[in-house]
C-alpha cells in the first residue's frame, strides 16, 4: 500500500486544525455580533460537533481478534477459494464507520480486485462483523495470509487512524492432477503380488547372462569366478523385473519454462495418485538445487509427504541433474521401474540413461513441452533413446492419457 509523504500528511493536518478554528471563531464573531438565540444555537452546535470530533480521534480502535475460514480444508490448483474475514471486539469502542483489508499473497492478489479485499462497515458499538471475498483460480503453493489492516476517521478527516492486525494462516494449494486410464509403467499382476515387498529384491534364479561392469552396478552382483576368468569386473544380467516399484524422478531444473515447469509437477503428481490408488510401491527423487528423496512406499503417508512436497516445489537453475542422478543412482534398487519427468535433455542427460540403460534398469522418460515443439536435436535424443529400450513420451498442454498412449505407439513403431 502507497504512504503518503510525512511532510504532506503534517501539512494537511495544519491546514484542517486552521479551518477548524477558523470555524469555531467564525461563528463565536457571528454569535457576539448578532446576540440571538440562533447564532449562539449555531455556534453552540459547531462546538459540540467539533468537540466530539477531536474526543473520537482521541478513542484508540481498540483489540480486534482476527479469524479467517476458508470454504473448505484441501484445495488442488484451478479451484476457487472463498474466504469469510470475521472480526470481534471484547470492548465495543464507538466507531463511525471501519474500513477492514485483508492482505494476502502476491500470487493470490493477481487474481483478485483490490476493492474485493475490503469490507466498509459502520459499527458503532457492534461486536462482531464479517465479509466474504472470492479468488477464482488457485494457483499451485503454498500461500501465507499475513493479516488485516483497520482503518478509520473522524467525519471532517482530521484524525485518521490506522492499524494492522496479525492474523496469519497458510493455505497449501495441491497441483492439479489427471486421472490416467492407460499407463503401461508397471505390471499390475505383478504389483499386487509384492505389495509385501517395498524394496525389490533381484531373484538370483532369473540370471541370463553376464556383461562387463559398469560405474554404479552393485558389488552383491558381480560375477566372481567369471570376473576371475577374463581377468576383468564381470556383472551378471538379471531378467527385468517390471511392475514390482516405481520411482519417479523429477528434474527441477528448467530455464525460463514456467509453464512447462507447472505441467511438469501436474504429471508427477498424476503419476502419484495414479500409484497409489492402485496401492503400488512408489517414491519420488526429486532434483533441483537440493535433492529430495522419498523411499519407495505406499499408502496415505505416502502420497500426503510426496504432494506436500509437490506443492511446495519450486523451478532451479543451479542444480546439476546429471550428476547428481549419477551420484545417487546406486540407491535405485533392483527391479525398480524408473520414471524421469523433466523439462530439459541434454548430453549429460542422454550419456546417463544410456548408462543406467546399460545396467537393464527399465526406465520411462517423459520430456514436457507445453507447446508440443522439440528441436531437431531432441527428436534425435530421443530416436536414441528408443533404440536403447527405453520408453519415451512428450508430454504437452494437452491431455495426459492422449500423451501416454501416443508414447505406446511411438515405442512399438521404433
Amino acid at each position: 500500500m502507497k504512504r503518503e509523504n510525512p511532510l504532506v500528511v503534517v501539512l494537511k493536518w495544519l491546514l484542517k486544525m486552521i479551518l477548524l478554528v477558523a470555524i469555531i471563531a467564525g461563528t463565536f464573531s457571528y454569535a457576539m455580533f448578532q446576540g440571538e438565540f440562533v447564532s449562539w444555537f449555531l455556534f453552540y452546535s459547531v462546538l459540540l460537533i467539533i468537540s466530539m470530533n477531536v474526543l473520537y480521534g482521541l478513542i484508540p480502535i481498540g483489540a480486534f481478534r482476527v479469524m479467517r475460514t476458508f470454504s473448505k480444508n484441501a484445495y488442488i490448483a484451478g479451484d476457487k477459494l472463498r474466504v469469510q474475514v470475521t472480526l470481534t471486539r471484547r470492548f465495543p469502542l464507538p466507531l463511525f464507520y471501519l474500513k477492514v483489508t485483508d492482505v494476502i499473497p502476491g500470487r493470490l492478489a493477481k487474481q483478485i480486485d483490490e476493492g474485493e479485499l475490503r469490507g466498509l462497515f459502520y459499527p458503532l458499538f457492534q461486536r462482531m462483523f464479517s465479509f466474504t471475498y472470492e479468488i477464482p483460480s488457485l494457483p499451485r503453493g503454498e500461500h501465507t495470509f499475513e493479516g488485516v489492516i483497520l482503518e478509520t476517521d473522524d467525519m471532517f478527516g482530521l484524525f485518521k487512524k490506522r492499524r494492522r492486525l496479525n492474523a496469519e494462516d497458510r493455505l497449501i494449494v495441491y497441483p492439479y492432477y489427471e486421472e490416467l486410464q492407460h499407463w503401461g509403467a508397471y505390471n499390475e499382476r505383478g504389483s499386487e503380488a509384492d505389495l509385501s515387498q517395498v524394496n525389490a529384491v533381484e531373484d538370483m534364479t532369473a540370471v541370463v547372462g553376464a556383461r562387463e561392469y559398469v560405474p554404479g552396478d552393485r558389488l552383491a552382483s558381480v560375477d566372481w569366478k567369471l570376473t576371475a576368468r577374463k581377468n576383468q569386473l564381470m556383472t551378471k544380467e538379471f531378467e527385468e523385473s517390471v511392475g514390482q516399484s516405481l520411482l519417479l524422478v523429477f528434474n527441477e531444473n528448467t530455464t525460463e519454462r514456467s509453464e512447462d515447469f507447472e505441467r511438469a509437477v501436474e504429471l508427477v503428481a498424476s503419476f502419484v495418485m495414479y500409484s497409489s490408488q492402485r496401492q503400488v510401491p512408489y517414491g519420488l527423487w526429486s532434483i533441483g538445487e537440493r535433492a529430495a528423496m522419498y523411499p519407495l512406499a505406499y499408502g496415505r503417508d505416502q502420497e500426503r509427504a510426496i504432494m506436500d512436497h509437490l506443492a511446495k516445489v519450486s523451478p532451479s537453475n543451479r542444480g546439476r541433474f546429471a550428476d547428481q542422478l549419477r551420484a545417487g543412482e546406486e540407491q535405485i534398487s533392483a527391479g525398480t521401474k524408473v520414471v524421469i519427468v523433466t523439462t530439459e535433455l541434454g548430453d549429460a542427460e542422454l550419456e546417463r540413461l544410456r548408462v543406467l540403460r546399460q545396467r537393464r534398469m527399465s526406465i520411462d522418460v517423459c520430456l514436457v513441452r507445453s507447446d508440443g515443439l522439440m528441436s531437431q536435436w531432441e527428436k534425435r535424443c530421443f530416436e536414441a533413446l528408443r533404440r536403447s529400450g527405453v520408453n519415451t513420451y512428450l508430454v504437452t498442454r494437452e491431455s495426459v492419457n492422449e500423451a501416454m498412449k501416443e508414447g505406446v505407439r511411438n515405442v512399438s513403431s521404433s
